[in-house]
């Protein structure tokens, strides 16, 4: 993956996080962008920054990061936040610019700021520690393989059979012939029509939906 598209994807993580107000430090910032890959690999099969993640640092970690931050100007500093508490912080010296990450990657930023900007720290190790796939059953320093992740499922269509089409149509014509039928209420609040209530209303159509029967095909969408 080009540099580009890594350096604009830890900046929408930087304006995102801004934009709530939610300091990031380094630990947390590559971890997110750890989750960005899992994420990504869900959905195209693939990891978005083309790091060579290993076990090491609290989990998941990638010795690309350390380097391009430096080469994009991004440091850590110490905040004081009283009673002898510091919290680690990255700032940026980048010049404001039009991002051209894609919409997908977007919005997967946004889920996992919205889900783990704020989150105690801890909980995010854990999780990324313990419950994503290529940290599962791998050895201290070994690469981590992405392959474990499991995809997003795609979609799929069923194809019914013209008999069943034609039998599905013929309920569908009788059930709104019947509810033309019904006589509705004309107080201007809404009322539940009496014929409504009887628990036989669709009886027939239900009792002829579940007789239907027979082979279909599903393929992918």
């Amino acid at each position: 993956m080009s540099e580009e598209t890594i350096k604009n994807a830890i900046l929408y993580i930087f304006e995102r996080a801004e934009n709530k107000e939610i300091p990031i430090g380094k630990t947390r910032l590559i971890k997110l962008l750890y989750l960005l890959d899992v994420e990504n690999y869900k959905l195209n099969q693939e990891v978005l920054t083309g790091f060579d993640w290993i076990f090491f640092k609290y989990g998941p970690y990638a010795f690309e990061v350390d380097q391009l931050l430096d080469k994009f100007g991004i440091e850590e500093e110490e905040i004081h936040v009283g009673r002898g508490k510091f919290i680690s912080k990255l700032t940026r010296e980048l010049e404001e610019e039009e991002n051209e990450l894609e919409l997908e990657t977007k919005t997967v930023i946004e889920k996992l700021i919205d889900e783990w900007g704020t989150a105690d720290l801890n909980m995010l190790l854990d999780y990324v520690y313990f419950e994503t796939e290529p940290m599962y059953k791998v050895e201290y320093k070994q690469k981590l393989d992405f392959s474990k992740v499991e995809g997003v499922r795609a979609e799929r269509k069923v194809e019914l059979s013209e008999k069943t089409k034609e039998r599905l149509e013929l309920l569908g014509k009788r059930m709104k012939e019947r509810l033309e039928e019904v006589e509705l209420p004309e107080e201007p609040f809404v009322q539940i029509p009496p014929a409504f209530k009887a628990k036989s209303f669709f009886q027939d159509e239900v009792t002829d939906l579940s007789k239907l029967s027979g082979k279909v095909k599903v393929k992918d969408a």
